[in-house]
């Protein structure tokens, strides 16, 4: 009897240490993603995670489900156009004080299918390349063409006829190390059934500047040459680089749209 009751209170100890770590590490969770009340700042704010498992897991589900639970915010960003009118457009917002560009990128279209073809599609693409997976939520780890660590965090969310998919880029992880380079990047899907044989698929991205964590903006030198943008010559830099990333956005848009959609097909009958 002396035996059980030591044994259960070493798992009642155990237990309690456990919740008490779990309960630091949210601590540090909120102080670092959860901006204080009645803040107005519309700076980027950084998303971390922690090492400890459940902590991780729980910061995960708290990063989506705001993103999740305030996509009306970005997408009171598309105009109020008909299921039947196709609208995409690009834009890169620059200032004269010296803050950093935002890219703002929306789409809605109506395409041939359903909202468990579009699903198909992201599960069967995303299988390879994940690393860590939770009820709702994706972790991938890759590196870009130009040696640039993606630390991307994803949410997806089903409902009867629609399919919620937000995705957002965790700057700051006790986990990896991250690039010291970094973009903040934030992209809202919502496919929808708007008719037995078709879907309603809206998209809002936003992208900032790239930066160094600790070390400011990059240059927008330093910016173009990460995009291949020549710069010799050119007197309005700024100018020229926002015309250059809009150009080849609005060019990419339509094959884009082409691939995705013959891919979604091909997955539905394989």
């Amino acid at each position: 009897e002396a035996h059980r009751v030591l044994k259960d209170r070493q798992s009642l100890v155990t237990q309690t240490q456990e919740y008490q770590s779990l309960t630091q590490a949210m601590q540090r969770f909120v102080v670092m993603n959860i901006p204080p009340p009645m803040s107005h700042s519309n700076a980027w704010q950084n998303a971390t995670l922690a090492a400890d498992p459940s902590a991780r897991n729980l910061g995960k589900e708290w990063l989506t489900q705001q993103m999740y639970h305030n996509i009306h915010e970005p997408f009171a960003l598309l105009p109020a156009v008909s299921y039947d009118d196709e609208f995409f457009d690009i834009d890169v917002q620059m200032t004269d004080d010296g803050d950093p560009f935002m890219r703002m990128e929306r789409v809605q279209f109506t395409w041939p299918g359903t909202v468990q073809m579009f699903r198909r599609l992201i599960e069967s693409n995303m299988r390879a390349v994940v690393e860590e997976t939770t009820a709702n939520t994706r972790m991938v780890h890759t590196t870009t063409p130009n040696g640039m660590f993606m630390n991307t965090l994803q949410g997806r969310f089903v409902e009867a006829d629609r399919f919620v998919m937000v995705i957002r880029e965790v700057e700051v992880d006790e986990v990896y190390m991250c690039d010291p380079q970094h973009k903040q990047r934030h992209l809202m899907t919502e496919v929808r059934q708007i008719s037995p044989s078709h879907v309603l698929l809206r998209i809002v991205s936003l992208a900032s500047h790239l930066f160094r964590a600790n070390g400011g903006f990059v240059s927008v030198d330093e910016y173009a040459a990460t995009r291949g943008i020549d710069l010799t010559g050119i007197d309005d830099k700024d100018a020229y680089v926002r015309r250059e990333l809009i150009r080849r956005g609005k060019a990419d848009f339509v094959p884009w749209r082409q691939h995705i959609m013959d891919t979604m097909h091909e997955t539905a009958i394989n």
